[in-house]
């Protein structure tokens, strides 16, 4: 019963800490996109520093919400809903980032 516990508080440790990360990734994401957007920015710029860290934000917050994701599991929470779409331009855009970003 104490582990059980221990385990409990743990997920919701991971859970509180996962949603206090989203917020302000989000923020940043769209600061991201937003700049990507403006054509005062250099190309160069864009391709070198914008498009890096805007794949790096995007793969935190896919962990982060695998994280939260963990957690529904957890408290047997969890609903999964199927949908059938095709890939966005930003998922297909993510395909061709180099593994090593």
């Amino acid at each position: 019963e104490i582990y059980t516990e221990q385990i409990v508080g743990s997920v919701r440790c991971v859970q509180e800490t996962a949603h206090e990360l989203r917020t302000p990734l989000n923020c940043s994401i769209s600061m991201l996109e937003m700049s990507m957007s403006q054509n005062d920015i250099p190309d160069e710029i864009k391709k070198v520093y914008l498009e890096p860290s805007l794949y790096s934000g995007h793969y935190l917050l896919s962990l982060i919400n695998d994280l939260l994701d963990f957690s529904q599991i957890c408290h047997k929470k969890l609903r999964l809903c199927l949908l059938y779409t095709s890939p966005s331009p930003r998922d297909r855009q993510k395909s061709r980032m180099p593994s090593s970003a």
